[in-house]
């Protein structure tokens, strides 16, 4: 079988979902798409500046409104108070899109 087809339909059957921060790209717009499409996986589009619109089949995460930030602020601002840090600091920093999509695969 050729590896390629093997690595598509192994991809299938797990139906993991990935996250992609980028969105300011119109390629990982498309590459949302294409992999949504072909049911490769579940793409999670963390919303930047500058998106374009949602393709189908995508879910959509926005960080300034999203019901996970408040918890995964709290638990930066655990990992990171040895080094000054506050509470503030890591509410800001959850809404660069970049450190939430680290949050959300964490």
């Amino acid at each position: 079988m050729d590896v390629i087809l093997e690595l598509r339909e192994r991809s299938r059957r797990l139906k993991k979902r990935i996250v992609l921060p980028e969105t300011q790209d119109a390629r990982v717009l498309q590459a949302a798409a294409a992999l949504a499409s072909e049911g490769l996986c579940a793409p999670v589009l963390v919303e930047t500046a500058g998106m374009g619109s949602l393709p189908q089949g995508v879910e959509f995460a926005r960080p300034s409104r999203d019901p996970r930030t408040e918890r995964f602020a709290e638990e930066y601002f655990e990992l990171r108070k040895h080094r000054g840090m506050t509470i503030e600091e890591a509410k800001k920093r959850l809404l660069d899109p970049l450190v939430f999509a680290g949050f959300l695969l964490r």
